[in-house]
Order: C-alpha cells, then sequence, then structure tokens
C-alpha cells in the first residue's frame, strides 16, 4: 500500500490561532456596551474552534492505494473502493482573495457514494495521481 494523500497540517495551525483571535476579542469585548464584538469574538472562536479539531482528528493518511489489485483505501472513512469502479475524482483548492493554497478537497465519487476528504496536502497532485490510477485499471 502506498499513501496517496496525507491531511496538511499547517491548517491546524492557522485555524487555532484564528480561535485565539476570536477569545482575545471576547476577552476585549466584556466590558463594551456594544455587544456586535462580543458575538464576533464568540463567532470566530467557535469557528476556528470547530475546523481545528475535524483536523486534529483526521488520520494524517486520508488515501491509500493498493496499484496491484486498483484497491483505494479511504482512511478517515475506513471503506476501500477498486478505482475501476470510480467514475470521477476532482479537487477543489483551500482560497483566499488574493490567492489559492496547495491544500484542499479532494472529492471521489463511485456510481454509488460519493466521498469528500478535506485539508488535504497536494490536492492538485494527489487528485491527478488518483486519476491515473483509475483509468489504469479501467483499461485492464
Amino acid at each position: 500500500m502506498r499513501v496517496i494523500a496525507k491531511k496538511k497540517k499547517g491548517v491546524a495551525w492557522i485555524y487555532g490561532i484564528l480561535s485565539a483571535l476570536g477569545l482575545l476579542a471576547f476577552l476585549i469585548s466584556l466590558g463594551e456596551e456594544e455587544p456586535l464584538f462580543t458575538v464576533f469574538g464568540i463567532l470566530i472562536c467557535t469557528l476556528g474552534l470547530v475546523i481545528f479539531a475535524q483536523n486534529v482528528r483526521m488520520p494524517d493518511e486520508i488515501i491509500s492505494v493498493n496499484e496491484e489489485t486498483g484497491q483505494i483505501y479511504l482512511h478517515p472513512e475506513d471503506v476501500s473502493v477498486f478505482a475501476a469502479s470510480v467514475s470521477d475524482i476532482s479537487y477543489r483548492k483551500g482560497r483566499l482573495r488574493s490567492g489559492s493554497f496547495k491544500w484542499g478537497t479532494i472529492i471521489i465519487e463511485t456510481p454509488n457514494e460519493s466521498y469528500s476528504f478535506n485539508y488535504v496536502a497536494d490536492c492538485e497532485v494527489v487528485a491527478k495521481e488518483l486519476t491515473r490510477i483509475m483509468y489504469l485499471h479501467k483499461n485492464k
């Protein structure tokens, strides 16, 4: 089994810092009469903590492949699919206004199910490699 996709570990740091900034905004605004800054701080802190926890719970290895049998093992779902049964593989890079990141989301579709994995490092390279393996086993 060869590991194709790993999670991007820097995402946890980004959202950990974001939640700390939200907590700081909340603590600063406690004495204020306007609740807007307080609500803003709570929302930012909550969003950061949810995404941080989601990233930390995800296993380091997301997708592995056995190229001889064409079996793709999806670690977070604890599911195995055959490359020949995959109908589509796509990706979406993480973005900000100023540009995009190398990490993003991988979407694997089979006739029965659709699997989506967030925070995948080098998602474009992963999608191309999975597509190569898919076509290699469809032509056999």
